[in-house]
């Protein structure tokens, strides 16, 4: 049987997600790229890569205006949606970007969530944009959400819920970075977090309109947990929490990161002026042009546009229409952890107690894999 390598190794740069991986086969750190890149080129590439990272659209049935599946990849294979690319971006107060990288899964290894979740210079920026922090109990008094600034996750999913991690423990991304992220590390400190996603992860599904009771079966359980992942975004919203839909802004923001002939494409599509250079890639050499120099694709056809904008739009209907369901389960004490001791990288409740913090969970699923393997 097939199991999870040791924590932190993969073969991602082997395989047709490799330009995903910033170099090496068995390092942590390439799955995360920052900004500025190294070699001076842009954090999310070309336009097969965007496609890859945020663009692509699987087949929606229940989106009857756009059922059919949306790829900007021009002949050859179409877009792989194994991969699941984050783009995390720390803003001040003012709007102005403190810190930007970009992280990818591995299929084998970790969530492109836990990349960001661990990565020491997120953290070291997130406490140098806010080096005084409310101590978390439930007495204290932390500063105003979004008072020192926004910590925005651009990602194409949802952040999963105990639905995509079949191997070890159940693992929930969004407890991750709702109950440790940002409650012990950006709540404390008045910095809100915002998730800002392109898909949604099976929580729009209906079962209903399975082929067979046997598929029914299998994946409800499994969107009912996506749905609840997205409960628990809804729940910890009075706390600086946010699960959103891309806009127009958010995709105006990560085409700017993309080679220049595909920025210019995207703004030309969709009538909007391309942010000047600098302003919002943190560093990044990229220029800002906008005029038409000969390298255009035009891959954003009038088609294309009218499909992401009803997909966008799907999606915020979706997260609002799951948001307002208020069930039991792993949201009723949302409120009451939110506000508890929970101290990061704590061990368990005791000999063979059960994790309660995202770093014990982690640790949990380290020990696993390393005895499976």
């Amino acid at each position: 049987m097939r199991t999870r390598p040791a924590f932190g190794r993969c073969d991602c740069a082997r395989s047709d997600r490799g330009w995903e991986v910033a170099g090496g086969y068995t390092s942590e750190a390439s799955h995360v790229r920052r900004s500025p890149t190294p070699d001076g080129g842009s954090l999310l590439g070309d336009v097969s890569q965007l496609c890859h990272g945020f663009f692509h659209l699987s087949p929606t049935p229940e989106l009857a205006s756009h059922p059919h599946e949306l790829c900007l990849r021009l002949g050859g294979d179409k877009c792989e949606t194994k991969g699941v690319v984050v783009v995390a971006t720390l803003r001040d107060r003012a709007g102005d970007v403190k810190f930007l990288a970009r992280y990818s899964n591995c299929p084998l290894s970790s969530h492109a969530e836990e990349y960001a979740i661990r990565d020491e210079e997120l953290i070291r920026a997130v406490k140098d944009l806010a080096p005084d922090a409310a101590p978390i109990d439930a007495q204290s008094n932390p500063p105003p959400p979004g008072s020192a600034g926004t910590l925005t996750l651009y990602q194409r999913l949802q952040p999963c819920h105990g639905s995509s991690d079949n191997k070890g423990p159940r693992w929930s991304c969004s407890e991750a970075l709702i109950l440790g992220l940002h409650r012990e590390l950006l709540k404390p400190r008045g910095i809100s977090l915002r998730v800002a996603v392109s898909y949604t992860y099976r929580a729009h599904w209906d079962v209903r309109g399975f082929e067979s009771e046997r598929e029914r079966r299998r994946y409800a359980p499994a969107v009912e947990s996506a749905r609840e992942g997205i409960r628990l975004f809804a729940e910890a919203a009075e706390y600086g929490v946010a699960l959103n839909a891309l806009d127009g802004n958010d995709w105006a923001f990560l085409v700017s990161l993309c080679d220049d002939d595909v920025a210019a494409d995207h703004a030309s599509a969709f009538g909007y002026t391309r942010p000047a250079a600098g302003t919002s890639t943190c560093g990044s050499t990229s220029t800002s042009g906008g005029d038409d120099d000969g390298s255009r694709s035009n891959v954003f056809t009038p088609a294309a546009v009218a499909h992401r904008a009803a997909m966008d739009a799907f999606v915020a209907r979706e997260i609002r229409k799951h948001s307002e369901v208020k069930t039991g389960g792993g949201v009723k004490e949302l409120g009451e952890r939110m506000g508890s001791t929970m101290s990061l990288g704590a061990g368990a409740d005791g000999e063979g107690g059960e994790p309660r913090t995202f770093a014990e969970k982690m640790r949990l699923k380290r020990q696993t894999a390393a005895a499976n393997k």
